[in-house]
Protein backbone atom coordinates (compact mmCIF):
# COMPACT_ATOMS: atom_id res chain seq x y z
CA UNK A 1 0.00 0.00 0.00
CA UNK A 2 1.71 3.06 -1.10
CA UNK A 3 0.23 7.08 0.31
CA UNK A 4 1.82 9.62 -1.28
CA UNK A 5 5.58 8.74 -1.46
CA UNK A 6 5.22 6.29 2.21
CA UNK A 7 5.05 2.85 1.34
CA UNK A 8 3.36 0.53 3.52
CA UNK A 9 3.43 -3.17 3.99
CA UNK A 10 -0.02 -4.70 3.97
CA UNK A 11 0.24 -6.69 6.71
CA UNK A 12 1.91 -4.28 9.46
CA UNK A 13 -1.43 -1.93 7.92
CA UNK A 14 -3.92 -4.12 8.80
CA UNK A 15 -2.56 -5.08 12.19
CA UNK A 16 -1.73 -1.33 13.18
CA UNK A 17 -6.25 -0.79 11.72
CA UNK A 18 -7.17 -4.06 13.98
CA UNK A 19 -5.34 -2.68 16.86
CA UNK A 20 -6.66 0.49 16.73
CA UNK A 21 -10.14 -0.30 16.54
CA UNK A 22 -9.81 -3.12 19.36
CA UNK A 23 -7.66 -1.13 21.63
CA UNK A 24 -8.94 2.91 21.39
CA UNK A 25 -12.42 2.18 22.51
CA UNK A 26 -11.22 0.37 25.60
CA UNK A 27 -8.85 2.89 26.21
CA UNK A 28 -12.14 5.09 26.01
CA UNK A 29 -14.17 3.46 28.62
CA UNK A 30 -11.33 2.64 31.06
CA UNK A 31 -10.30 6.30 31.07
CA UNK A 32 -13.34 7.90 31.01
CA UNK A 33 -15.37 5.03 33.35
CA UNK A 34 -13.04 2.41 34.85
CA UNK A 35 -13.98 -0.84 35.33
CA UNK A 36 -17.77 -1.54 35.51
CA UNK A 37 -19.55 -3.12 38.78
CA UNK A 38 -22.60 -5.24 38.76
CA UNK A 39 -24.87 -7.21 40.97
CA UNK A 40 -22.77 -9.72 40.17
CA UNK A 41 -19.75 -8.44 40.50
CA UNK A 42 -20.39 -7.98 44.45
CA UNK A 43 -20.74 -11.99 44.44
CA UNK A 44 -17.52 -12.37 43.13
CA UNK A 45 -15.64 -10.11 45.17
CA UNK A 46 -17.09 -11.33 48.34
CA UNK A 47 -15.61 -14.96 47.50
CA UNK A 48 -12.63 -13.64 46.91
CA UNK A 49 -12.58 -12.01 50.07
CA UNK A 50 -13.20 -15.39 51.36
CA UNK A 51 -10.60 -17.12 49.45
CA UNK A 52 -8.30 -14.23 51.14
CA UNK A 53 -9.33 -14.07 54.64
CA UNK A 54 -8.28 -17.90 55.58
CA UNK A 55 -7.85 -21.33 54.37
CA UNK A 56 -11.70 -22.24 55.84
CA UNK A 57 -13.29 -22.70 52.33
CA UNK A 58 -11.52 -25.54 50.96
CA UNK A 59 -12.59 -27.30 53.82
CA UNK A 60 -16.34 -26.19 54.36
CA UNK A 61 -18.78 -24.46 52.09
CA UNK A 62 -21.17 -22.76 54.46
CA UNK A 63 -24.23 -25.01 53.58
CA UNK A 64 -25.60 -23.70 56.69
CA UNK A 65 -24.84 -20.36 56.10
CA UNK A 66 -27.79 -19.34 53.67
CA UNK A 67 -29.89 -20.67 51.14
CA UNK A 68 -27.55 -19.76 48.40
CA UNK A 69 -24.00 -19.99 49.79
CA UNK A 70 -22.07 -17.91 47.53
CA UNK A 71 -19.06 -20.85 48.15
CA UNK A 72 -21.39 -23.41 47.03
CA UNK A 73 -23.42 -21.38 44.14
CA UNK A 74 -20.26 -19.95 41.89
CA UNK A 75 -17.42 -21.72 40.49
CA UNK A 76 -13.61 -21.34 41.48
CA UNK A 77 -12.36 -20.29 38.43
CA UNK A 78 -12.85 -16.38 38.51
CA UNK A 79 -13.09 -15.53 42.42
CA UNK A 80 -9.54 -17.00 42.56
CA UNK A 81 -8.61 -14.36 39.61
CA UNK A 82 -10.11 -11.69 41.33
CA UNK A 83 -8.18 -12.83 44.48
CA UNK A 84 -5.05 -12.58 42.89
CA UNK A 85 -5.57 -9.28 41.36
CA UNK A 86 -6.58 -8.05 44.48
CA UNK A 87 -3.03 -9.66 45.92
CA UNK A 88 -1.14 -7.66 43.53
CA UNK A 89 -3.25 -4.37 42.87
CA UNK A 90 -4.58 -3.99 46.17
CA UNK A 91 -7.57 -0.75 46.04
CA UNK A 92 -6.94 -0.96 42.21
CA UNK A 93 -7.20 -4.51 41.71
CA UNK A 94 -10.44 -3.99 39.36
CA UNK A 95 -8.24 -1.98 36.75
CA UNK A 96 -5.79 -4.76 37.01
CA UNK A 97 -8.49 -7.54 36.41
CA UNK A 98 -9.61 -5.17 33.54
CA UNK A 99 -6.22 -4.68 31.63
CA UNK A 100 -5.72 -8.29 31.84
CA UNK A 101 -9.23 -8.99 29.97
CA UNK A 102 -8.28 -6.32 27.69
CA UNK A 103 -5.15 -8.59 27.08
CA UNK A 104 -6.78 -11.39 27.07
CA UNK A 105 -8.94 -10.30 24.62
CA UNK A 106 -6.32 -8.67 22.35
CA UNK A 107 -4.87 -12.35 22.18
CA UNK A 108 -8.31 -13.72 21.25
CA UNK A 109 -8.79 -11.15 18.36
CA UNK A 110 -5.28 -12.57 17.21
CA UNK A 111 -6.56 -15.82 16.72
CA UNK A 112 -10.12 -14.78 15.11
CA UNK A 113 -7.66 -13.08 12.27
CA UNK A 114 -5.58 -16.03 11.68
CA UNK A 115 -8.77 -18.16 11.52
CA UNK A 116 -10.62 -15.63 9.26
CA UNK A 117 -7.25 -16.27 6.67
CA UNK A 118 -7.43 -19.53 7.16
CA UNK A 119 -10.87 -19.63 5.70
CA UNK A 120 -9.04 -18.04 2.55
CA UNK A 121 -11.36 -14.58 3.19
CA UNK A 122 -9.56 -11.64 2.08
CA UNK A 123 -7.14 -9.80 4.40
CA UNK A 124 -9.68 -6.36 4.55
CA UNK A 125 -12.63 -9.28 5.62
CA UNK A 126 -10.55 -10.76 8.09
CA UNK A 127 -9.67 -7.38 9.93
CA UNK A 128 -13.75 -6.82 9.58
CA UNK A 129 -14.16 -10.30 10.94
CA UNK A 130 -11.89 -9.74 14.43
CA UNK A 131 -12.88 -6.03 15.02
CA UNK A 132 -16.69 -7.28 14.88
CA UNK A 133 -15.32 -9.82 17.47
CA UNK A 134 -13.61 -6.87 19.26
CA UNK A 135 -16.33 -4.32 19.48
CA UNK A 136 -19.26 -6.59 20.21
CA UNK A 137 -20.36 -8.09 23.27
CA UNK A 138 -16.66 -7.79 24.25
CA UNK A 139 -16.04 -4.88 23.95
CA UNK A 140 -18.36 -4.53 26.91
CA UNK A 141 -17.65 -7.31 29.04
CA UNK A 142 -13.92 -6.63 28.87
CA UNK A 143 -14.93 -3.53 31.10
CA UNK A 144 -17.21 -5.63 33.78
CA UNK A 145 -16.23 -7.62 36.70
CA UNK A 146 -17.82 -10.52 35.39
CA UNK A 147 -16.99 -14.11 34.00
CA UNK A 148 -18.12 -13.24 30.37
CA UNK A 149 -15.27 -12.06 29.10
CA UNK A 150 -12.73 -14.55 30.06
CA UNK A 151 -15.01 -16.96 29.73
CA UNK A 152 -15.94 -16.11 26.04
CA UNK A 153 -12.25 -15.72 25.23
CA UNK A 154 -11.22 -19.41 26.37
CA UNK A 155 -13.55 -21.00 24.52
CA UNK A 156 -12.77 -18.92 21.17
CA UNK A 157 -9.21 -19.60 21.33
CA UNK A 158 -9.98 -23.14 21.70
CA UNK A 159 -12.25 -23.15 18.87
CA UNK A 160 -9.92 -21.39 16.61
CA UNK A 161 -6.69 -23.94 17.91
CA UNK A 162 -8.75 -26.86 16.41
CA UNK A 163 -10.01 -25.43 13.31
CA UNK A 164 -7.15 -23.87 12.13
CA UNK A 165 -5.30 -27.15 12.64
CA UNK A 166 -8.43 -29.07 10.65
CA UNK A 167 -8.03 -26.63 7.95
CA UNK A 168 -3.87 -26.55 7.64
CA UNK A 169 -2.82 -30.17 8.34
CA UNK A 170 -6.44 -32.05 7.78
CA UNK A 171 -5.67 -33.08 11.63
CA UNK A 172 -5.10 -32.11 15.50
CA UNK A 173 -1.79 -32.40 16.48
CA UNK A 174 -1.31 -33.29 20.25
CA UNK A 175 0.01 -30.80 21.55
CA UNK A 176 -3.22 -28.57 19.92
CA UNK A 177 -5.44 -30.54 21.69
CA UNK A 178 -3.90 -30.68 25.10
CA UNK A 179 -3.41 -26.59 24.81
CA UNK A 180 -7.09 -26.66 23.28
CA UNK A 181 -8.42 -28.88 26.74
CA UNK A 182 -6.46 -26.93 28.85
CA UNK A 183 -8.79 -23.81 27.68
CA UNK A 184 -12.04 -25.63 27.84
CA UNK A 185 -10.98 -26.87 31.47
CA UNK A 186 -10.44 -23.00 32.11
CA UNK A 187 -14.01 -21.74 30.52
CA UNK A 188 -15.34 -24.65 33.03
CA UNK A 189 -14.19 -23.41 35.89
CA UNK A 190 -15.00 -19.98 35.15
CA UNK A 191 -18.99 -20.65 34.33
CA UNK A 192 -19.70 -24.59 35.71
CA UNK A 193 -21.98 -24.68 32.23
CA UNK A 194 -19.46 -25.76 29.65
CA UNK A 195 -19.65 -29.35 31.34
CA UNK A 196 -22.84 -29.71 29.57
CA UNK A 197 -22.20 -27.26 26.57
CA UNK A 198 -18.87 -28.97 25.80
CA UNK A 199 -21.36 -31.41 23.50
CA UNK A 200 -20.69 -28.46 21.03
CA UNK A 201 -17.52 -29.35 20.10
CA UNK A 202 -18.23 -32.95 19.01
CA UNK A 203 -19.27 -31.58 15.10
CA UNK A 204 -15.83 -30.09 14.81
CA UNK A 205 -14.16 -32.94 16.29
CA UNK A 206 -15.94 -35.23 13.95
CA UNK A 207 -14.65 -33.04 10.91
CA UNK A 208 -11.23 -33.37 11.92
CA UNK A 209 -11.47 -36.65 12.41
CA UNK A 210 -13.12 -36.81 8.66
CA UNK A 211 -10.59 -34.78 7.08
CA UNK A 212 -7.64 -36.97 8.20
CA UNK A 213 -6.67 -39.50 6.07
CA UNK A 214 -8.50 -43.08 7.12
CA UNK A 215 -5.26 -44.82 7.93
CA UNK A 216 -4.16 -41.96 10.57
CA UNK A 217 -7.58 -41.40 12.04
CA UNK A 218 -7.18 -43.40 14.87
CA UNK A 219 -4.21 -40.64 15.75
CA UNK A 220 -6.64 -37.54 15.50
CA UNK A 221 -9.49 -39.46 17.69
CA UNK A 222 -6.80 -39.77 20.41
CA UNK A 223 -6.10 -35.96 19.40
CA UNK A 224 -9.63 -35.90 20.45
CA UNK A 225 -10.00 -37.48 23.52
CA UNK A 226 -6.99 -35.34 24.60
CA UNK A 227 -9.27 -32.32 23.97
CA UNK A 228 -11.99 -33.65 26.10
CA UNK A 229 -9.49 -34.91 28.75
CA UNK A 230 -8.87 -32.00 31.03
CA UNK A 231 -12.47 -30.70 31.54
CA UNK A 232 -13.56 -34.38 32.41
CA UNK A 233 -10.65 -34.79 35.01
CA UNK A 234 -12.28 -30.95 35.64
CA UNK A 235 -15.35 -31.54 36.22
CA UNK A 236 -14.67 -35.40 38.05
CA UNK A 237 -11.93 -33.09 40.70
CA UNK A 238 -14.42 -30.26 41.59
CA UNK A 239 -17.00 -33.01 42.81
CA UNK A 240 -14.87 -34.97 44.49
CA UNK A 241 -13.35 -31.43 46.07
CA UNK A 242 -17.02 -31.05 46.96
CA UNK A 243 -18.18 -34.20 48.35
CA UNK A 244 -15.02 -34.15 50.20
CA UNK A 245 -16.25 -30.54 52.03
CA UNK A 246 -19.97 -30.84 51.91
CA UNK A 247 -21.03 -34.80 51.80
CA UNK A 248 -22.55 -34.27 48.33
CA UNK A 249 -21.26 -34.79 45.11
CA UNK A 250 -21.77 -31.44 42.88
CA UNK A 251 -20.00 -28.86 41.26
CA UNK A 252 -21.89 -25.83 41.85
CA UNK A 253 -25.62 -25.70 43.33
CA UNK A 254 -26.84 -23.51 40.61
CA UNK A 255 -29.31 -25.65 39.64
CA UNK A 256 -31.27 -24.02 43.01
CA UNK A 257 -31.52 -20.84 40.49
CA UNK A 258 -31.81 -21.14 36.58
CA UNK A 259 -33.65 -24.60 36.29
CA UNK A 260 -36.30 -23.50 38.93
CA UNK A 261 -36.89 -20.39 37.31
CA UNK A 262 -37.21 -21.77 33.77
CA UNK A 263 -39.86 -24.19 35.37
CA UNK A 264 -41.62 -21.26 37.32
CA UNK A 265 -41.69 -19.36 33.55
CA UNK A 266 -43.33 -22.44 32.44
CA UNK A 267 -45.55 -22.78 34.65
CA UNK A 268 -47.38 -19.05 34.12
CA UNK A 269 -49.09 -21.18 31.65
CA UNK A 270 -49.07 -24.45 32.62
CA UNK A 271 -49.82 -24.36 37.15
CA UNK A 272 -49.82 -28.46 36.73
CA UNK A 273 -46.07 -28.47 36.34
CA UNK A 274 -46.02 -28.00 40.54
CA UNK A 275 -49.01 -30.35 40.91
CA UNK A 276 -46.74 -33.42 42.49
CA UNK A 277 -46.16 -33.99 46.01
CA UNK A 278 -42.81 -32.96 46.14
CA UNK A 279 -41.06 -30.63 49.36
CA UNK A 280 -40.13 -28.39 45.98
CA UNK A 281 -43.83 -28.55 44.36
CA UNK A 282 -46.06 -27.86 47.79
CA UNK A 283 -43.14 -25.01 48.07
CA UNK A 284 -43.94 -23.27 44.64
CA UNK A 285 -47.80 -23.57 45.13
CA UNK A 286 -47.75 -22.20 48.42
CA UNK A 287 -45.53 -18.95 47.55
CA UNK A 288 -45.68 -18.53 44.06
CA UNK A 289 -47.74 -15.09 42.62
CA UNK A 290 -45.60 -13.18 40.59
CA UNK A 291 -43.68 -15.56 38.81
CA UNK A 292 -40.43 -13.30 39.49
CA UNK A 293 -36.57 -13.76 40.55
CA UNK A 294 -37.49 -12.75 43.93
CA UNK A 295 -39.92 -15.66 43.95
CA UNK A 296 -37.32 -18.04 43.29
CA UNK A 297 -34.51 -16.73 46.12
CA UNK A 298 -37.65 -16.77 48.59
CA UNK A 299 -38.68 -19.99 47.20
CA UNK A 300 -35.23 -21.22 47.99
CA UNK A 301 -35.38 -19.62 51.81
CA UNK A 302 -38.20 -21.19 52.83
CA UNK A 303 -36.66 -24.57 52.14
CA UNK A 304 -33.97 -23.65 53.97
CA UNK A 305 -36.02 -23.06 56.40
CA UNK A 306 -37.57 -26.37 56.51
CA UNK A 307 -33.85 -28.04 56.60
CA UNK A 308 -33.37 -28.22 53.61
CA UNK A 309 -29.53 -27.20 51.89
CA UNK A 310 -28.38 -25.98 49.00
CA UNK A 311 -27.22 -29.30 47.37
CA UNK A 312 -30.55 -31.05 47.90
CA UNK A 313 -32.40 -27.84 46.39
CA UNK A 314 -30.62 -27.80 43.47
CA UNK A 315 -30.81 -31.90 42.87
CA UNK A 316 -35.01 -31.49 43.57
CA UNK A 317 -35.26 -28.34 41.18
CA UNK A 318 -32.64 -30.11 38.47
CA UNK A 319 -34.64 -33.39 38.51
CA UNK A 320 -37.87 -31.49 38.32
CA UNK A 321 -36.56 -29.75 35.41
CA UNK A 322 -35.71 -32.75 33.66
CA UNK A 323 -38.59 -34.41 34.30
CA UNK A 324 -40.71 -31.76 33.16
CA UNK A 325 -39.19 -31.66 29.37
CA UNK A 326 -39.91 -35.06 29.50
CA UNK A 327 -43.31 -35.16 30.60
CA UNK A 328 -44.77 -32.38 29.36
CA UNK A 329 -42.59 -30.88 26.84
CA UNK A 330 -44.93 -28.71 25.21
CA UNK A 331 -45.24 -26.52 28.54
CA UNK A 332 -41.49 -26.23 28.56
CA UNK A 333 -41.49 -25.64 25.19
CA UNK A 334 -42.92 -21.86 25.25
CA UNK A 335 -39.61 -20.96 26.97
CA UNK A 336 -38.20 -21.49 23.32
CA UNK A 337 -40.47 -18.76 22.20
CA UNK A 338 -39.51 -16.60 25.49
CA UNK A 339 -36.18 -16.46 24.66
CA UNK A 340 -36.35 -15.88 20.47
CA UNK A 341 -35.60 -12.44 19.85
CA UNK A 342 -34.97 -10.23 17.42
CA UNK A 343 -32.12 -8.70 19.38
CA UNK A 344 -30.38 -12.14 18.82
CA UNK A 345 -29.97 -10.92 15.30
CA UNK A 346 -28.08 -7.57 16.05
CA UNK A 347 -25.33 -9.42 18.65
CA UNK A 348 -22.96 -9.83 16.06
CA UNK A 349 -21.46 -6.36 14.72
CA UNK A 350 -22.92 -3.53 17.54
CA UNK A 351 -19.81 -1.36 17.92
CA UNK A 352 -22.15 1.70 19.23
CA UNK A 353 -24.33 -0.56 21.56
CA UNK A 354 -21.66 -2.08 23.18
CA UNK A 355 -20.10 1.44 24.31
CA UNK A 356 -23.38 2.90 25.22
CA UNK A 357 -23.78 -0.19 27.44
CA UNK A 358 -20.76 -0.21 29.06
CA UNK A 359 -21.15 3.83 29.57
CA UNK A 360 -24.51 3.14 30.57
CA UNK A 361 -23.40 0.15 33.17
CA UNK A 362 -20.69 1.95 34.47
CA UNK A 363 -23.40 5.14 35.11
CA UNK A 364 -26.16 3.48 36.18
CA UNK A 365 -28.28 5.85 34.15
CA UNK A 366 -29.02 5.38 30.18
CA UNK A 367 -25.83 7.45 28.58
CA UNK A 368 -27.01 7.34 25.06
CA UNK A 369 -29.91 7.65 23.14
CA UNK A 370 -32.57 4.89 23.00
CA UNK A 371 -32.61 3.34 19.66
CA UNK A 372 -36.66 2.57 19.68
CA UNK A 373 -37.88 5.98 21.23
CA UNK A 374 -35.75 7.68 17.96
CA UNK A 375 -37.36 5.05 15.69
CA UNK A 376 -40.99 5.44 17.46
CA UNK A 377 -40.48 9.42 16.95
CA UNK A 378 -39.59 8.78 13.15
CA UNK A 379 -42.74 6.59 12.27
CA UNK A 380 -44.48 9.01 14.05
CA UNK A 381 -43.52 11.39 11.73
CA UNK A 382 -41.56 13.63 14.17
CA UNK A 383 -38.67 14.81 12.07
CA UNK A 384 -37.24 17.53 13.98
CA UNK A 385 -35.18 15.60 15.89
CA UNK A 386 -31.50 17.18 17.32
CA UNK A 387 -28.72 17.03 14.67
CA UNK A 388 -27.79 14.63 17.52
CA UNK A 389 -30.26 12.10 17.11
CA UNK A 390 -30.03 11.62 13.57
CA UNK A 391 -26.40 10.81 13.51
CA UNK A 392 -27.47 8.34 16.46
CA UNK A 393 -30.04 7.55 14.77
CA UNK A 394 -28.36 6.77 10.92
CA UNK A 395 -25.19 5.12 12.70
CA UNK A 396 -27.47 2.61 14.86
CA UNK A 397 -29.11 1.68 12.01
CA UNK A 398 -26.37 1.03 9.73
CA UNK A 399 -24.77 -1.17 12.20
CA UNK A 400 -28.28 -3.24 12.48
CA UNK A 401 -28.36 -3.50 8.97
CA UNK A 402 -25.08 -4.77 8.90
CA UNK A 403 -25.57 -7.30 11.68
CA UNK A 404 -28.75 -8.75 10.24
CA UNK A 405 -27.36 -9.18 7.12
CA UNK A 406 -24.32 -11.14 8.82
CA UNK A 407 -26.59 -13.03 10.95
CA UNK A 408 -28.95 -13.98 8.16
CA UNK A 409 -26.08 -15.35 6.09
CA UNK A 410 -24.78 -17.49 8.70
CA UNK A 411 -28.49 -18.67 9.83
CA UNK A 412 -29.50 -19.49 6.16
CA UNK A 413 -26.69 -19.73 4.34
CA UNK A 414 -24.13 -22.19 6.43
CA UNK A 415 -26.99 -25.24 5.81
CA UNK A 416 -27.53 -24.75 1.93
CA UNK A 417 -23.86 -24.55 1.25
CA UNK A 418 -23.41 -27.25 3.32
CA UNK A 419 -26.18 -29.06 1.98
CA UNK A 420 -25.10 -28.47 -1.83
CA UNK A 421 -21.50 -29.30 -0.97
CA UNK A 422 -22.87 -32.75 0.61
CA UNK A 423 -25.35 -33.58 -2.63
CA UNK A 424 -22.41 -32.61 -5.09
CA UNK A 425 -20.47 -34.95 -3.21
CA UNK A 426 -17.51 -32.15 -2.55
CA UNK A 427 -15.75 -31.99 0.66
CA UNK A 428 -14.07 -28.95 1.33
CA UNK A 429 -12.54 -28.55 4.60
CA UNK A 430 -13.80 -24.62 5.13
CA UNK A 431 -17.72 -25.38 4.43
CA UNK A 432 -16.97 -28.34 6.47
CA UNK A 433 -15.96 -26.24 9.28
CA UNK A 434 -18.31 -24.19 9.18
CA UNK A 435 -21.05 -26.36 9.05
CA UNK A 436 -19.40 -27.34 12.96
CA UNK A 437 -19.59 -24.15 13.95
CA UNK A 438 -23.59 -23.66 12.81
CA UNK A 439 -23.87 -27.03 14.56
CA UNK A 440 -22.34 -25.90 17.94
CA UNK A 441 -24.17 -22.06 17.05
CA UNK A 442 -27.82 -24.33 17.30
CA UNK A 443 -26.30 -26.49 20.24
CA UNK A 444 -25.34 -23.81 22.94
CA UNK A 445 -28.31 -21.13 21.62
CA UNK A 446 -31.35 -23.81 22.26
CA UNK A 447 -29.24 -24.81 25.57
CA UNK A 448 -29.91 -21.57 26.77
CA UNK A 449 -32.75 -21.23 25.55
CA UNK A 450 -34.34 -24.12 27.15
CA UNK A 451 -33.61 -22.76 30.46
CA UNK A 452 -32.57 -19.20 30.67
CA UNK A 453 -31.14 -17.05 27.71
CA UNK A 454 -29.61 -13.62 28.00
CA UNK A 455 -28.03 -11.98 24.84
CA UNK A 456 -24.55 -12.10 26.65
CA UNK A 457 -24.40 -15.77 26.71
CA UNK A 458 -23.89 -15.94 23.23
CA UNK A 459 -20.45 -14.06 23.50
CA UNK A 460 -18.64 -17.36 23.08
CA UNK A 461 -20.70 -18.01 19.32
CA UNK A 462 -20.23 -14.30 18.06
CA UNK A 463 -16.97 -14.86 16.19
CA UNK A 464 -17.96 -17.77 14.39
CA UNK A 465 -21.54 -16.58 13.74
CA UNK A 466 -19.16 -13.69 12.10
CA UNK A 467 -16.64 -16.20 10.13
CA UNK A 468 -19.87 -18.00 8.85
CA UNK A 469 -21.77 -14.93 7.32
CA UNK A 470 -18.71 -13.82 5.58
CA UNK A 471 -17.87 -17.19 4.50
CA UNK A 472 -20.93 -17.53 2.69
CA UNK A 473 -20.90 -13.94 1.46
CA UNK A 474 -17.41 -14.95 0.24
CA UNK A 475 -19.43 -18.03 -1.60
CA UNK A 476 -21.98 -16.12 -2.86
CA UNK A 477 -20.09 -13.31 -4.55
CA UNK A 478 -17.50 -15.47 -6.23
CA UNK A 479 -18.43 -14.48 -9.12
CA UNK A 480 -15.17 -12.34 -9.69
CA UNK A 481 -11.78 -14.00 -8.73
CA UNK A 482 -11.27 -13.87 -5.23
CA UNK A 483 -8.35 -16.20 -3.56
CA UNK A 484 -9.71 -19.11 -3.06
CA UNK A 485 -9.71 -21.46 0.31
CA UNK A 486 -5.81 -22.67 0.29
CA UNK A 487 -7.60 -26.25 1.06
CA UNK A 488 -9.40 -27.76 -2.17
CA UNK A 489 -12.20 -30.23 -2.35
CA UNK A 490 -9.36 -32.45 -3.66
CA UNK A 491 -7.38 -32.21 -0.26
CA UNK A 492 -10.64 -33.49 1.63
CA UNK A 493 -11.83 -36.26 -0.83
CA UNK A 494 -8.36 -37.82 -0.76
CA UNK A 495 -8.52 -37.98 2.66
CA UNK A 496 -11.56 -39.74 2.89
CA UNK A 497 -10.02 -42.11 0.24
Amino acid sequence: MQIGRLRIDNNAFQIAVTLTATLLPRLGLFLFYGPVMTPDSYGYRGFAEIVLKSSDWLRDAGLNTSPMPILAFRSLGYPLIVATTMVFGGPAWPYFLVALQYAVSLCTTAFVFRLAKEFGLSPWTAVFASITFATSLQLTFDQCVLTDSLHASAIIIAFCLISCSVLIRRSISLSTAAVSGVLFATAFLLREVLQFLVIVVFPLLLVAILATRRGERWRTAISCIAVLLPLILSVSAYKGWNTYRTGYSFVTTGGQATPLYALMQAARNDPLIFSDSTPLDAMVRKMLRTYEPQEMVDINSALFREGYQAPQIAQMATAHFFKTWIERPLSMLRLLRISVSASALKLVFRPITALCDAASWARDVNQCYEYRSMYRKLFNLEFRLPWREWVSLLAMTAQNVISVLISALFYLGVPIIFARSVVAGERDLATWTVGAFWAAFVGWYLAYAATYFEDRYMAPMIPFIALGGLYVARTILNTRKIRRPRHSDAAMQAAAD
